[in-house]
């Protein structure tokens, strides 16, 4: 077992790198529940075109998956861009200030209000775990250590 500079041993980066399998798939899994009720029509209103948005990004994930398991050398520049999209659109494009579908579906019913509130503070609270899981992932993948393992040499983005 080699240690770096830096204090990332073989096996400390191993480790991380398959608990980071484990949230793709984990995600994969939710993305994949969240494309059957967009089509099925369980959603509050049926998308087709959010549907193959979320098709693809399914793709991605099992390609981060696939790479990282088998420690290609295309699957870390794919991450770092991966993750700085999905970073920039968390904070962008996410409705963190108005979430406007909670507040179209319980509009009138004083009874969820108080569910609304905890509902609009779990949706925060996911959002903010998740741009932590793409901002952590631009740091671990852009280590030498890191980049070493999957075999990649030169600069690439991010570091």
């Amino acid at each position: 077992m080699t240690i770096w500079a830096s204090g990332l041993s073989d096996y400390k980066i191993n480790a991380r790198i398959s608990s980071i399998k484990k949230i793709y798939i984990l995600f994969a899994v939710l993305v994949i529940f969240r494309i059957v009720s967009l089509v099925a029509g369980f959603s509050q209103r049926r998308d087709i075109n959010k549907a193959w948005e979320l098709i693809f990004v399914v793709v991605i994930f099992f390609s981060i998956y696939y790479g990282l398991n088998k420690r290609k050398e295309w699957t870390i520049p794919l991450v770092l861009i991966f993750s700085a999209y999905c970073l920039l659109d968390q904070f962008l494009y996410s409705p963190f200030l108005k979430h406007t579908d909670l507040e179209a579906s319980y509009k009138g019913f004083m009874l969820y209000k108080s569910f609304q509130i905890f509902e609009n503070i779990i949706f925060m609270v996911e959002h903010l775990l998740v741009a932590f899981f793409y901002a952590y992932q631009i740091y671990f993948f852009s280590k030498k250590e890191v980049r070493k393992i999957f075999s990649l040499k030169g600069t690439i983005i991010f570091s």
